[in-house]
């Protein structure tokens, strides 16, 4: 059975984040996909990931699903239901011509001289979708009321299939250029026959030496201080005030929260999550925003997602969904305490976190509903929690977080599974479609990204989702964030709204980076 990657160890010097930045800021490239573990070293996520150069991407409005093939300019529009339309993108048999080179699994070549540690830091992800499911993807798995505006108006979801991708190892400090052969059913009729993998690498010092060409001709676009040239940059600007407004006012959301109590107390739901968003017009680059979102709130399941109408970063703590070799995980996050001023105060707020009975309780019922969306496709016996209520500190705040796992059946697609998990139980409610029907009525605007999932969807049928948390999205020249928090029947509204301050507080900092009067206090990082 012939090779479908090719893995390539690579010298580079830049940094990841440097790499991302040289590739934004240069302005060359429509798409550009940064999956970034910038919290290290974690347990779960030591490998960030960057592609900039699509084979073809696919998108959905609503019933619209459209094929682009940016080299060409070739767009291709076929009308059907987003699922049935995922179903066919991530089931499909490859190529046909491909078929003779496909195997499941990471192929891993060539590798033989390499030490056997080196190998085992080797990527997960070997090439295939890069992208996001909106959370509004839900309307197409449920029946649901839809009373929300949606005043943000994006794909329903949003991937782009990269042949070639860089991926940088955070522990063992090795970048690899990754070489993918396979082209899955939309691209079937335009791509050309695949090379024959023993020519790709035979033809891989090439690559080698144009990606190194390329890179040098980026780091004219990356200065040594990224940080002191963001400042320098904006400080010309002199922006003197940030202008947030949330799609609710205090008084409105507690009220909100109060309204979510009762049908608590009716037994309609156990618990919900309720969220705001903020947003505020503003003349500042996407990917200046993230650089320093990224300092300020380093987590392992952070992205940056580049597309020429919109732009999403995110620095997400949280795990929806990991698949490798038939088994799969999810990590629900649940209560959370801000980071202390000194020692003392940080122990104190991660003390009382540990003793929440609320937090703990609310934990509880979103694991228990993510082992139940797990055994809907698991092999029975199979579905297992790993850890529960483990506290995990991040820059900004502390979590409580648990682990669950399971085997896949024979027979499930990444189609099946979507729909069988998706969106995430931590950040609805339970039971899931009643919360979900009480979010529609509650929230004055749909969600969009936010509370979705951003991630890599292989050619291997590998995964890795994170759920859409400490994100932003900037489209046109407008920026917006949600933030929120799990309701139960004993939540008090007040501290829910300060939750939600408190979760937003790393966005409200990397916005009030860019005031003038902060400017001048920007040190190289």
């Amino acid at each position: 059975m012939k090779k479908v990657s090719v893995i390539i160890p690579l010298d580079l010097k830049m940094s990841c984040q440097d790499l991302f930045y040289a590739l934004s800021a240069s302005g060359r490239y429509e798409y550009i996909s940064f999956l970034d573990s910038s919290l290290v070293p974690n347990r779960y996520s030591n490998c960030s990931y960057i592609a900039w150069k699509p084979e073809f991407v696919v998108k959905c409005d609503s019933l619209k699903n459209e094929i682009i093939f940016p080299e060409s300019g070739l767009v291709k529009a076929k009308r059907q239901h987003p699922l049935l339309f995922l179903k066919k993108l991530f089931n499909s048999n490859l190529n046909k011509n491909n078929e003779k080179y496909y195997r499941k699994g990471r192929i891993l070549e060539p590798f033989s001289s390499l030490p056997e540690e080196t190998r085992k830091n080797l990527p997960d992800f070997t090439g295939g979708f890069i992208g996001y499911i909106s959370y509004d993807l839900k309307n197409f798995i449920e029946k649901l009321p839809q009373s929300a505006a949606d005043e943000l108006k994006i794909p329903v979801f949003y991937f782009v299939w990269y042949s070639k991708l860089l991926a940088f190892n955070h522990i063992s400090g090795l970048w690899y250029q990754v070489i993918n052969m396979a082209v899955p059913y939309p691209a079937q009729s335009h791509l050309q026959k695949p090379q024959d993998p023993e020519r790709i690498c035979a033809e891989s010092s090439d690559e080698v030496k144009e990606l190194k060409n390329e890179i040098r001709v980026l780091e004219n676009f990356c200065p040594v201080s990224v940080e002191k040239s963001i400042a320098g940059k904006y400080a010309r600007q002199k922006i003197q005030k940030i202008n947030l407004t949330s799609n609710f006012n205090r008084q409105d959301y507690i009220r909100s929260v109060e309204r979510a109590k009762e049908f608590i107390h009716k037994g309609d739901i156990y618990q919900m999550n309720m969220t705001q968003r903020f947003k505020c017009g503003m003349d500042i680059d996407a990917h200046d925003l993230y650089y320093i979102l990224r300092r300020k709130n380093p987590a392992p399941f952070s992205a940056f997602l580049g597309y020429p109408e919109l732009k999403i970063g995110s620095s997400s703590p949280e795990r929806f969904l990991f698949i490798k070799d038939g088994m799969i995980q999810t990590r629900p996050i649940k209560g959370t305490r801000p980071r202390g001023r000194d020692p003392e105060e940080d122990e104190k707020n991660m003390e009382e976190l540990i003793s929440s009975e609320k937090d703990r309780a609310e934990l509880n019922m979103i694991v228990d509903l993510e082992r139940n969306d797990l055994g809907k496709f698991c092999r029975y016996g199979t579905v297992k929690v790993q850890e529960h209520a483990v506290v995990e500190k991040y820059a900004k705040v502390f979590h409580l977080v648990s682990t669950v796992t399971g085997l896949i059946k024979k027979g499930y697609d990444m189609a099946d599974i979507i729909k069988a998990t998706f969106p995430g139980g931590s950040i609805t409610g339970a039971p899931k479609i009643r919360a979900m029907e009480l979010i529609d009525e509650l929230e004055p605007t749909t969600r969009g990204v936010y509370t979705g999932s951003i991630g890599y969807i292989g050619h291997d049928l590998s995964m890795d989702l994170n759920i859409v948390i400490r994100t932003f999205i900037i489209k046109g020249r407008t920026f917006y964030y949600n933030v929120g928090g799990g309701i139960v029947e004993d939540s008090l509204a007040e501290q829910e709204y300060q939750e939600t301050m408190d979760k937003g507080l790393a966005l409200k900092e990397t916005l009030e980076f860019f005031l003038y009067e902060n400017l001048s206090k920007a040190k190289p990082h």
